[in-house]
């Protein structure tokens, strides 16, 4: 399968979501539009549109938007300043330059990038190529959103999306480039000095180095006494794969700089040469769940390197080689660091771990829908069907489906969803209902019944339902009255599946008439 077709795949499943805190927005905010054709000097309407993202980030104010047409834009250097009066603020809401409806303005200009030097700021659905990338720069940066744009092309160098700053999401933007001028050093998103930042749903495919870099180091510009912190990190629900040299993640700091608390969870790596997820120091506080990695070069998840590596946790990870026969699931490289794993799967069997002991191991065969064509998604045979243990931090899957479904989450970013399906066959005030369940429910779930329609022998809902039964009869109904009945299998007075079907009693027979030959 091409790139290409993996890539629109993946992209079904992205999902764009508000980013909380939202700051009060100032009581009247104006609609501006920049269009290719446009003019800077015209006043921004819809008929006359400013020409220029610069003209529109020196006029927007807290709490305005902007809608930018589509076309190809061939705008240099645009740098959007605190100092010359940009952006938003907490008092009067975020500034918000988006894609107009339906439309997609592309970026082809890479001499220089789009500087974001400001805050309470959301840029949406743009697209860049030829190089051009987003950099947030200033270590007190705080409430910025890049949600779904889309970088594509060549001449990348360093990566697409930088950041630093505090209050970031990076969410559903795509990163599908063809490789970095700086090598291993060039990566799609890179994430540097901050705190509480979210990656949500974004994809990297063809970097030369990693899909997310998390990296910081000392600077020679930093004062003696600070020291460069990222912190407070949740990277959810991201597809990173095809690396061309490295890996999907890593997460590493040197020269005094750190990283804390960080989870990362329900992503998908695969497909990269060196790792799906690469530990390095100096990282504490650092939380693996519910993610799968599979057909990555020399490890599903690399520890390795100088300097601090603490309280590291792996959990309901599946981690499937591939075609990686010398390749190792967990590879911990520091016989000083003691990660805490359990209930992940590995296959192929055995699990190869170094340094790491598995106090709950699976291992069996994930049966993945089609992992050919990227479809991670497993079948009701998996192994890692109601394998993992219960994770409050990974309460929804990588599609936002409640965990878990069956009796015990799964492992995995997917959570295999059963299927219920419901039949009602009428009959003399009565309907015969009939059903199937694609998969073992919990010895302790149970089945209820509730019906809309006059009354019968049996009031609705009728709850308690042993849930080994498959046939329930409802008598004492009204012939030829609709009745809508719906069937939810019930698991600690939580519904769990459902299913609905609507359905009228009849005393009427109806014969087929014998055809003679």
């Amino acid at each position: 399968m091409s790139p290409q077709s993996v890539l629109r795949w993946l992209l079904a499943g992205v999902l764009l979501s508000a980013f909380e805190p939202t700051p009060v927005a100032r009581a009247q905010t104006n609609t501006y539009y920049v269009a290719p054709s446009g003019s800077d000097s015209y006043p921004g309407t819809l008929s006359q549109p400013w020409a220029t993202l610069q003209h529109a980030g020196e006029t927007a104010e807290p709490g305005d938007t902007v809608l930018v047409r589509g076309g190809t834009y061939n705008e240099g250097e645009i740098w959007l300043r605190t100092d010359y009066g940009h952006c938003g603020s907490a008092g009067g809401g975020l500034v918000t330059i988006r894609a107009y409806p339906g439309e997609a303005p592309l970026f082809a200009n890479a001499a220089r990038s789009l500087y974001i030097s400001c805050d309470y700021l959301r840029i949406e659905g743009l697209r860049f190529t030829n190089g051009k990338s987003i950099a947030i720069w200033g270590l007190d940066r705080t409430t910025i959103q890049l949600v779904g744009n889309r970088f594509s092309g060549t001449g990348y160098a360093y990566d697409a999306i930088s950041t630093e700053g505090n209050n970031l999401l990076l969410e559903g933007n795509v990163c599908d480039i063809e490789g970095n001028t700086q090598g291993t050093q060039g990566h799609c998103y890179y994430i540097h000095h901050g705190t509480n930042i979210t990656l949500r749903n974004n994809v990297a495919r063809g970097m030369t180095g990693y899909g997310i870099h998390v990296f910081d180091q000392r600077r020679s510009e930093d004062p003696s006494t600070f020291s460069r912190l990222i912190k407070d990190v949740v990277i959810e629900g991201n597809v990173a794969y095809e690396s061309e040299q490295r890996s999907g993640l890593i997460l590493a700091a040197s020269d005094g700089a750190r990283i804390e608390n960080v989870i990362i969870r329900n992503n998908l790596f695969f497909d990269n040469p060196v790792a799906g997820i690469n530990l390095a120091a100096d990282s504490r506080a650092v939380s693996i769940y519910n993610n799968t990695l599979v057909n990555n070069g020399l490890a599903g998840i690399l520890i390795y390197g100088p300097g601090t590596l603490q309280t590291l946790t792996l959990r309901n990870n599946l981690i499937d080689l591939g075609s990686q026969a010398s390749a190792k699931h967990i590879d911990n490289q520091r016989v000083d660091v003691a990660p805490v794993v359990d209930h992940n799967l590995y296959w192929p069997a055995p699990a190869r771990l170094t340094n790491a002991t598995d106090l709950a191991a699976i291992t069996g065969n994930p049966r993945f829908v089609n992992a050919a064509a990227a479809d991670f998604h497993v079948q009701s045979q998996s192994a890692a069907v109601d394998a993992g243990i219960a994770l409050a931090q990974v309460a929804t899957d990588k599609d936002g489906v409640a965990r878990p479904k069956g009796a015990a989450y799964d492992v995995g970013a997917y959570e295999f969803a059963p299927v219920l399906s419901l039949v009602a066959t009428p009959r003399d005030r009565s309907l015969r209902l009939g059903w199937s369940v694609s998969a073992t429910l919990p010895v302790t779930s149970t089945w209820q019944i509730t019906y809309i329609g006059p009354p019968g022998h049996q009031p609705s809902p009728i709850t308690g339902i042993a849930n080994t039964t498959r046939v329930f009869t409802l008598t004492g109904l009204t012939n030829d009255a609709p009745y809508t009945v719906t069937l939810t299998a019930m698991l600690a007075g939580t519904p769990v599946l459902t299913d609905t079907v609507t359905a009228r009693p009849t005393d009427r027979i109806t014969y087929l008439p014998i055809v003679r030959r």
